[in-house]
């Protein structure tokens, strides 16, 4: 708000009362009352749109209800005022969203009530009702000693219960004064519009007790919270959390939408290439330094330049290989990954464009925006890439404890097979929790979306009512439930990181072991191939099982995402 010209008083607290409005000071409009030109409600139900933090009183909250002509529309609802309006009230019709942000207004204890234009949503006689017992009864319990600033284009029916009018006509004050001097005044504007408020008082004439009351049932709790809500009118339903396994069909969905089986297998082939590649050019090269052949070149003779040129060559041709197949790997993975993202999105959005109303009544809007950023980010550009590193881990895994079995005795081997059942428990019991823990904070997310979309259009009415701190609080509470999940699925990794270290210490230990009772048999080199791929053990291991885990989270996106896809649909048009 930016002040031209003149000045402003504004009630203030009691501290700076009567004090001239600065713009540059800090004032607390703490007994004001807004109601805006388009409504602005709350999800929750209709009783606690109206309390709005209040405490309820049942004789105050039933006279707000008839002079606002809200009982007949209470009456026709299944759960009456504790009936869900969902977000932005939008199973109400707009007359009814703009007489229930009225009765918020009226049922506050604020002293300066700011209405623009509450009647331009309401029928004729729905407004004579609202004006005959809103604002012609100054002297009523409701409005007492309250100040009253109504913007309104139904001058002939509200300019005879003014104290003062202020006439804007062109941008600019065409006349301002009581009703008295209204009339007296020569004008032939303000003749006619005096005129036509004399007919429309004579030929309207409405009894104001037309509406009938509607009797309300108190709460047994004394405040209203924010989340609270009756079964009987509830209309956002808690989000669906799926429990147990991915299930076949989510997996298949997403495959299919890389390129389907051919992709998958072409992908798994460069990926096991890359990794046996990998492994064997350093085993080449160890088998070269420190065997009974280290000093013989590739015809037998003697060793020589040209003898360890070759054995860099053939080492650098297998890591060329490797790179290449990796490469191959890489780009076919992450060509799938767009592919997929573009084709599940297409479906995602088609489904919800296509969706019910009834969809969106149920479903708060934070719900749509988590599945349309957040999961739909994770498949965009986190999926792809731990399923990709979650596969090599595997196969660098299994290409390991064969590789020093082999070369070690067929004992190590057994050792590797329990230490690996021994990861699969393990692996097992850490992922169950992490995938659940995971769709809870999926589910904890969309609410804190919801209360912040809500929070950013209805700032201004916020501020007017002086209820930051309301809700502060409740983005608070709902902010700690979803720091809670997340918690929840940081701190197992700790669990899983002392028990892997354990396990892993024993492949490295039985691997020293083997290498030292065969020290007559085992040359320098292969030793050192065998305690150093024993050692990496432990690091590969505890990678496969974090990105395994990584793998199940983010499946748990694309699950959520299909979930949305299977939505009710409105019949295809014929």
């Amino acid at each position: 708000m930016e002040l031209r010209q003149g000045s402003v008083l504004v009630p203030t607290s009691l501290a700076i009362d009567n004090e001239l409005f600065s713009l540059s000071n800090r004032t607390v409009l703490d007994s004001v009352a807004y109601v805006s030109q388009e409504p602005w409600l709350r999800n929750a139900t209709i009783r606690e749109n109206i309390l709005f933090g209040e405490p309820f009183e049942q004789q105050r909250y039933e006279a707000v209800l008839h002079m606002c002509a809200l009982g007949p529309d209470l009456t026709a609802l299944t759960a009456g005022d504790f009936t869900e309006i969902g977000e932005r009230g939008i199973t109400l019709s707009g007359g009814q969203r703009q007489r229930v942000a009225l009765a918020r207004a009226l049922y506050s204890r604020r002293k300066v009530l700011l209405i623009d234009d509450c009647l331009s949503a309401v029928d004729a006689h729905t407004g004579k009702h609202i004006v005959g017992n809103c604002f012609a009864q100054t002297d009523s319990e409701v409005m007492k000693d309250r100040t009253c600033v109504l913007v309104t284009h139904h001058l002939a029916l509200c300019m005879p219960h003014a104290d003062f009018v202020v006439l804007m006509e062109n941008g600019g004050v065409a006349f301002q004064g009581t009703p008295d001097e209204m009339r007296a005044s020569p004008d032939s504007t303000m003749v006619n519009l005096f005129e036509a408020a004399d007919d429309s008082d004579s030929d309207n004439h409405m009894d104001n007790d037309s509406v009938r009351p509607y009797t309300v049932t108190a709460r047994p709790d004394n405040m209203v919270a924010i989340s609270n809500g009756s079964a009987g009118g509830r209309l956002v339903k808690d989000e669906k959390r799926v429990r147990g396994s991915i299930k076949l069909d989510v997996y298949k969905m997403y495959v299919g939408a890389c390129g389907g089986p051919w992709f998958a297998g072409i992908c798994l082939v460069c990926i096991i290439a890359t990794q046996f590649l990998s492994m064997f050019k350093d085993y080449y090269l160890a088998g070269k330094l420190g065997g009974d052949n280290s000093s013989r070149g590739p015809s037998g003779a003697s060793l020589s330049l040209s003898s360890e040129l070759w054995w860099l060559v053939v080492y650098l041709g297998f890591g060329l290989f490797s790179a290449a197949f990796s490469l191959s790997a890489l780009l076919l993975a992450y060509t799938g990954s767009l592919k997929s993202s573009l084709a599940l999105h297409c479906r995602l959005l088609r489904a919800i464009v296509y969706a019910t109303p009834r969809f969106f009544d149920t479903t708060p809007i934070g719900r749509i925006t988590s599945v349309f950023s957040r999961d739909t980010h994770v498949m965009d550009e986190d999926l792809m890439e731990i399923s990709f590193h979650c596969l090599q881990s595997l196969l660098g895994l299994l290409i390991t404890l064969a590789a020093v079995s082999i070369n070690t005795t067929v004992m190590f081997a057994g050792i590797g097979l329990i230490v690996f059942a021994a990861y699969v428990r393990l692996t097992w019991l850490f992922t169950q929790a992490q995938r659940e823990c995971k769709r809870l904070e999926q589910t904890t997310y969309a609410p804190v979306l919801s209360l912040f979309s809500e929070i950013i259009s209805g700032s201004s009415l916020l501020r007017a009512y002086n209820s930051e701190s309301m809700y502060m609080q409740e983005m608070r509470h709902r902010f700690s439930v979803y720091l809670a999940a997340e918690i929840a699925i940081r701190s197992p990794r700790q669990w899983l990181g002392t028990r892997m270290s354990l396990a892993s210490s024993a492949v490295t230990f039985s691997a020293a072991i083997f290498v030292l009772t065969r020290i007559s048999t085992v040359s320098s080199g292969l030793a050192g191939f065998i305690l150093i791929y024993a050692t990496s053990f432990n690091k590969i291991s505890t990678t496969l099982v974090r990105k395994y885990n990584d793998f199940e989270l983010s499946f748990a996106c694309v699950e959520r995402i299909h979930h949305y896809m299977q939505v009710e649909q409105e019949a295809p048009a014929k």
